[in-house]
């Protein structure tokens, strides 16, 4: 029963009535309106409709659902009697009834059926998307010449390209780049199939060849005696200083008196580099002072392990 509405709409391509029997027909015919005249070619075009008066079996359809289902003939007759009762139920309820490509059936407020034609109607599936175009006649193709021809005069000649400037700096490098190779290349002769085994743009004589050679042996012995001078030089000097002092700084307070009040008690207790840095209109009193960024974090960190107090001590960067 599912499938007879695709029986339905595959009919509708071939024939130009299918029948349901007991429900009513579907009928296929041209559409006039679409006709334009002989100066243009269009497909033709077809529109569909439902009459409810035509119930009649013509055997059309169930000959059909026989064949392709490899049932009997009168059981594709039940199959179709199903289906029929099933849509006039929905109808009944109110329900709207879609068959693809095809249409929709509904019911009317006065108990009549009403079909509403799909868009894609399976009847014009020939078409396939093709659109209606135009043919000039002669006589307007000659006049469209003469205006090409007055428009080109009266611009003297100029055609304008609508190119990009960046597609003409590729164009223009790509110029650049074969006139390059021609001047750069050396010129074909019959030498040359006898020695295939040069590739590069310009042949040296042997002598000079060998002196390149030696030269770049030269450079590479020199180059790799530096960089062995340059390695041990690094593994015996000591650790980078980085030009900048790292500060382990516990508070910061308004004035440089107080400030320095407070690194003279940390001096008293067990902080002897305890002392006052002045920066951006800050007093900061700070605990340490380091040279290496690594060296001041390990002791920031120890430092606040060993002192809950000052947590939120930080560690403030300066240059020398």
């Amino acid at each position: 029963m599912i499938d007879i509405p695709f029986h339905i709409a595959y009919l509708l391509t071939k024939h130009e009535c299918v029948i349901v029997p007991d429900l009513g027909a579907f009928i296929v015919s041209l559409n006039e309106e679409n006709y334009v005249g002989k100066e243009s070619l269009s497909l033709s075009s077809y529109i569909l409709g439902f009459n409810s008066d035509i119930k009649h079996n013509d055997g059309l359809l169930a000959s059909f659902i026989s064949s392709k289902g490899n049932i009997s003939y009168n059981e594709a007759c039940l199959r179709i009697g199903r289906y029929v009762e099933f849509v006039k139920k929905q109808l009944w309820e109110g329900r709207i009834i879609q068959i693809l490509r095809v249409g929709k059936l509904q019911l009317s407020p006065d108990e009549k059926i009403v079909f509403i034609p799909s868009f894609n109607l399976s009847c014009n599936a020939g078409n396939f998307g093709f659109n209606e175009f135009y043919i000039p006649s002669l006589f307007e193709l000659a006049e469209l010449n003469t205006d090409i021809a007055k428009e080109y005069v009266t611009k003297e000649k100029t055609i304008v390209l609508p190119l990009k400037r960046r597609k003409i700096v590729k164009v223009a490098s790509v110029a650049a780049a074969v006139l390059t190779l021609f001047l750069v290349s050396t010129p074909l002769n019959e030498n040359l199939i006898s020695r295939p085994q040069q590739a590069s743009f310009i042949t040296l004589p042997k002598n000079t060849r060998d002196l390149q050679d030696k030269k770049e042996v030269d450079i590479y012995k020199n180059a790799t005696e530096e960089v062995a001078q340059d390695k041990s030089r690094v593994e015996e000097s000591p650790r980078k200083v980085s030009g900048r002092s790292y500060y382990i700084i516990i508070s910061s307070l308004p004035t440089n008196e107080t400030a320095q009040q407070k690194a003279e008690e940390y001096r008293q207790k067990k902080f002897p580099k305890a002392d006052v840095i002045t920066s951006e209109g800050k007093n900061r009193v700070y605990v340490d002072k380091f040279t290496d960024k690594e060296e001041a974090e390990k002791y920031l960190q120890n430092f606040r392990k060993e002192n809950p107090d000052h947590v939120k001590a930080w560690l403030l960067s300066q240059r020398n």
